[in-house]
């Protein structure tokens, strides 16, 4: 367990301080967990958590070493060089791969980065994406009670066109009854102008038998007098004519007759005399 007396020591100056290789401080350290420390930098060398007791332990001499040091055969001396070397390698073969694996790190934190600026501006696009669907809804809700006033108000202008309608149906069918009949009066009125013209026409040819008599046996003062008296009558009839014309409505564009109501034209050179 590490304390507050413990030293961060790199392998060469942990052997200067217990007098040994640096080989022998990593034996050590490895055979006995002592914590092992990355530098911030590839350059940085690594170091190592040394205890306070391995410290201040008693430093021995080569001498003592070399006495206390079994003798080894040339061939374990290869073999342990061989395994160190493989050891450097596989350290080596670390090294590179935590290298690599830092510098992934590294990317990771760009990566990081960039995504977390990619989700603030998805966050504020977010919000701005929500603002502008409750701008839209409230313009929808807008447009929907514009759209049900004028609802409203074409319901109300359908019910008074109908309405419209029908009483437009109804004065159509009061005028038509009232046309057919004042058609039906104006026949009649017509079918007594028609009578009335049979019956002038039947005076007018009295009137003439009795002139051409009248002329032949009559003296010129009573011939004087009948003329006055059918001036009267022509006048009369005249007037009773006037009258069935201005009903039916016979008059022609210059106030005179229709052609089938001049039975009495004739009779103009004795009114004018």
């Amino acid at each position: 367990m590490a304390t507050y007396d413990d030293e961060l020591l790199t392998y060469r100056e942990a052997g200067q301080r217990l007098g040994v290789r640096p080989d022998s401080v990593m034996r050590r350290a490895r055979r006995q967990g002592w914590e092992r420390v990355e530098g911030n930098k590839k350059t940085d060398p690594v170091r190592i958590r040394v205890p306070a007791a391995v410290l201040t332990e008693p430093r021995t001499s080569p001498l003592d070493r070399a006495l206390r040091t079994p003798r080894i055969s040339v061939d374990a001396v290869a073999m342990l060089g061989a395994a160190l070397e493989r050891q450097e390698m596989a350290n080596k073969v670390l090294q590179a791969t935590l290298d690599a694996a830092r510098a992934e790190i590294a990317l990771a934190q760009i990566y990081t980065g960039k995504a977390e600026t990619l989700r603030l501006a998805a966050e504020k696009g977010a919000d701005d994406l929500a603002r502008r669907l409750e701008s839209a809804e409230a313009e929808l809700s807008a447009a929907e009670a514009h759209a049900a006033e004028l609802q409203a108000k074409a319901e109300t202008l359908r019910l008074a066109a109908e309405k419209g309608t029908d009483d437009l149906a109804r004065r159509l069918e009061r005028e038509e009854m009232e046309r057919r009949t004042l058609q039906d009066q104006t026949d009649a009125v017509r079918v007594e102008l028609s009578a009335a013209e049979a019956h002038a026409a039947e005076l007018q040819a009295k009137f003439d038998a009795l002139e051409m008599k009248r002329q032949a046996a009559l003296p010129e003062r009573e011939h004087t007098l009948w003329q006055q008296h059918a001036a009267h009558r022509i006048r009369e009839l005249e007037r009773q004519l006037e009258v069935a014309k201005v009903a039916a409505g016979g008059r022609d564009e210059f106030g005179a007759p229709s052609r089938r109501k001049r039975w009495w034209w004739p009779f103009q050179p004795i009114l004018r005399g």
